[in-house]
């Protein structure tokens, strides 16, 4: 896939804060310079994404947002344990105004995010 300058400018410019929607807390996220996201599919879902963004304090800002997700994803892991393997299969990194996101992620974990089907009655049998 390929974008060009307009696709990140169309990107969000701030997302919800801890109060949830409907607050006036939001997080402003800075703007990215670009954004390159490379993965596989085999034998694990795997993703590199790099974003550069105007410098180095606002490349630390946008990490801080991230590793702040992958937290919350570990706070939830109480009520839901597959959320805990999920947050330590992303790692995040900067580099001077670079932000790196790494995840590698089994399928099993994936399957697990799924959510349970009921199980289903059979058909009730005809007479």
């Amino acid at each position: 896939m390929v974008g060009d300058q307009t696709l990140l400018s169309n990107m969000p410019k701030a997302i919800p804060g801890p109060g949830g929607p409907g607050t006036s807390q939001s997080i402003e996220l800075p703007a990215l310079k670009s954004l390159t996201v490379t993965g596989d599919l085999d034998p694990q879902v795997s993703l590199d994404i790099t974003g550069e963004a105007a410098d180095e304090p606002a490349a630390k800002n946008l990490a801080d947002v991230v590793r702040g997700f992958v937290a919350l994803a570990t706070l939830q892991a109480n009520q839901k344990p597959e959320l805990k393997q999920l947050a330590s299969a992303i790692s995040v990194t900067t580099e001077a105004s670079r932000v790196h996101v790494a995840a590698r992620v089994p399928y099993e974990v994936i399957d697990s995010l799924q959510p349970k089907r009921a199980a289903t009655a059979p058909p009730p049998s005809a007479q």
